[in-house]
């Protein structure tokens, strides 16, 4: 990010510079625009062309002039260093980037359309027709936890909902408990023993299938004193 940031500082500072064509320049004047010492301008310089982004031709001997080339579009640099962002989570980082580096809208309407085709369902096949399913979302803020046993903020128990599974349902329109994975369930006539009759074939994200020990696990797991809602059983 800081190099992308370091071109972008050159290509304001040499607005006038067109990519592909070489201009003069003298490295006292490359550190002025980079906001550092000649030492460091050098160093940046150097990361910059192996990164592709310029040419740089350092002049011989004294009083002769530097010459640079810039080679990356900006436009191009812009996109691509924020779909970085997003690729690492960070969606509202991706869009402050945009918005500070380039004033046109055609580029943000570029990354849009490029973040519209980044979320979502997509199935796609890979090696020997293995299907791999994807749901992409975008989140504007830190995930605590997604462990259901722990989970106490609104937006972790949204996202928990999105990939664990209850034995059972609250219809909210009706106010009835209704089936989960649970298929039914009956009770002793005191309530105090339940038996609840699991769906066939619920498997795991690794197609193992679902037993009536996973279920038994999960429950003896939130009665642990160390998980927050322990209080429920």
């Amino acid at each position: 990010m800081r190099l992308a940031e370091d071109y972008l500082r050159l290509r304001s500072a040499y607005s006038g510079e067109k990519e592909g064509e070489p201009f003069q320049v003298t490295i006292d004047g490359l550190a002025e625009a980079l906001y550092c010492t000649p030492r460091n301008a050098r160093l940046i310089l150097g990361k910059m062309t192996d990164a592709g982004l310029i040419r740089y031709a350092a002049g011989q001997g004294r009083g002769h002039r530097s010459e640079l080339t810039f080679l990356a579009d900006k436009q191009e640099l812009v996109i691509r260093e924020a779909q970085q962002y997003v690729r690492q989570g960070d969606v509202q980082g991706a869009l402050l980037w945009v918005k500070e580096q380039v004033g046109e809208p055609e580029v943000k309407q570029r990354f849009m359309d490029w973040v519209t085709g980044y979320f979502g369902y997509r199935m796609e096949t890979i090696g020997e027709g293995r299907v791999v399913e994807t749901l992409r979302l975008p989140i504007y803020r830190p995930i605590v936890t997604l462990d259901p046993a722990d989970a106490m903020y609104a937006f972790d128990t949204h996202m928990i909902r999105q990939i664990h599974v209850t034995l059972v349902e609250l219809d909210k329109v009706t106010g009835k408990v209704i089936p989960g994975i649970a298929l039914h369930w009956e009770s002793s006539t005191d309530a105090c023993c339940w038996t609840f009759y699991l769906r066939k074939g619920v498997t795991f994200h690794d197609g193992t299938e679902l037993t009536a020990d996973d279920v038994k696990y999960s429950l003896f797991r939130v009665q642990q004193e160390s998980k927050n809602h322990s209080w429920l059983c």
